[in-house]
């Protein structure tokens, strides 16, 4: 038995190097193992052995699984399951958020086990409606404009206007993607379907790993569960006459996050997309490996930094993928050279000069409108970024509708979130009249 279980141990350590662990709220190393520990010795007597494997190899799939989780595990099974039959179970909402997703991904929404519930009345579907609805529209849309403007003319700008067109892509992205997996949740919700969230504050992480798990947390999860995994699982043996047993972790690392980019496109900016993404993850691996896991306390100016640093090589990555999803023929070339104009045309006048223009020239042929569109994008990402905080800082990232639903002045939000979203279609389409297509998609 203590050889059974010093085998998955080791197997611990291996998926705890990879798992995207974040300092604010991941367990550590030792935590985890302390927590497996206090399951196997819990258990002890109460199950056949065979249980206690199953139970504990959930553990490994699952890192960041806590102690109360395992009580439900414990208290929700047939003793004589095997890990198979663990495996098969379809497990209700609670047992999933349990046991974690890798198990059965699917059956998180109800859709095997609940099926619909019609009667669901709460209210938190009007308000991730309404949410998700003024991050698309009232913020990623209007960005859009700029954005569009921009980057296919990007040899007519200097490195300031580059460098704000890029951050704005940037916070496009996010609130258009969090934007409508909001909606989505809420149409959910409005339907009985309770589905997992896909974005939880990500540009708070301090470092990559945690912002992995903030970001696309379902696509993130994916490559996790089937694609790390069997990597960091498999015994290479066999291929490698027994010299070695299994894959560096490290190599497991860069393979996932360097396969990600060929999964959103086979083109070239996509796959420099994806190996910016394998280098930052790896590098953070090495360094960690050298320097030590982050402390989960460290001064606030520490944190700051980190995450700072974590949008910067982020926003330079995100230069890529625009270029790769615009439809004006750019390349991975012209991806370099607008990188390179980031260090050229430092001139306050011209700057300024490109700012009022780039609105002015590009769908706003009125000065009144100009300063209101800049007036609108800084009041929308304000507020956008005020709730982020709030939901990070104060309510440790539990649901966005959770958050709403205990403001103290929500209805004042809700009203405010309305506002911006009818303003922000105004905007987004050139004013009184004008149209500017379907959204940042629209040539994907």
């Amino acid at each position: 038995m203590d050889r059974m279980f010093e085998g998955d141990r080791a197997l611990l350590d291996r998926q705890y190097d990879c798992v995207c662990y974040d300092p604010e709220t991941g367990l550590s190393r030792d935590e985890l193992r302390a927590e497996a520990d206090a399951l196997e010795k819990r258990l002890s007597g109460e199950a056949p052995i065979r249980v206690k494997a199953a139970l504990f190899k959930l553990t490994l799939e699952n890192a960041r699984i806590h102690v109360d989780e395992f009580d439900w595990i414990a208290d929700h099974i047939d003793y004589g399951d095997t890990l198979s039959d663990l495996r098969g179970r379809q497990w209700t909402d609670s047992g999933l958020k349990a046991i974690g997703a890798p198990i059965d991904p699917l059956a998180e929404s109800g859709l095997l086990t609940a099926g619909l519930d019609i009667s669901h009345t709460s209210p938190d579907w009007a308000r991730l409606l309404a949410l998700g609805l003024f991050k698309m529209v009232a913020i990623s849309d209007v960005l859009g404009l700029v954005v569009d403007e921009v980057f296919p003319n990007y040899r007519s700008y200097g490195g300031p206007m580059l460098i704000l067109a890029a951050i704005f892509y940037t916070f496009q992205l996010y609130f258009n993607f969090s934007g409508y997996s909001e909606v989505a949740r809420a149409v959910g919700l409005l339907l009985g379907l309770n589905l997992p969230e896909n974005f939880k504050t990500p540009f708070f992480a301090t470092n990559f790993s945690g912002f992995w798990s903030r970001w696309h947390i379902s696509f993130s999860s994916w490559l996790q569960d089937y694609l790390f995994m069997p990597l960091a699982w498999a015994d290479v043996s066999g291929l490698t006459g027994g010299k070695i047993q299994r894959l560096p972790v490290e190599f497991c690392v860069f393979t996932v996050f360097y396969v990600s980019g060929f999964w959103h496109g086979n083109t070239l900016p996509f796959v420099i997309w994806g190996l910016l993404q394998a280098c930052y993850r790896l590098g953070e691996e090495l360094m960690h490996r050298r320097f030590g896991k982050p402390k989960k306390k460290a001064p606030a100016k520490t944190l700051w930094a980190k995450r700072a640093g974590v949008f910067v090589l982020w926003t330079i990555s995100m230069v890529f993928f625009c270029v790769g999803m615009s439809g004006a023929g750019l390349t991975a070339g012209d991806a370099f050279a607008y990188l390179g104009g980031w260090f050229t045309g430092w001139s306050p006048a011209r700057f300024g000069a490109e700012l009022y223009g780039a609105a002015y020239n590009g769908f706003y042929a009125n000065t009144i409108m100009v300063a209101a569109y800049y007036a609108f994008v800084v009041v929308t990402l304000a507020l956008g970024f005020a709730l982020d905080a709030r939901r990070a800082f104060t309510y440790k990232n539990k649901p966005s509708e959770i958050c709403l639903a205990n403001e103290k002045y929500r209805w004042g939000i809700y009203y405010v979130l309305v506002i911006c979203l009818l303003v922000g279609y105004i905007m987004q389409n050139g004013g009184f009249g004008g149209a500017s297509g379907f959204g940042m998609y629209a040539n994907f």
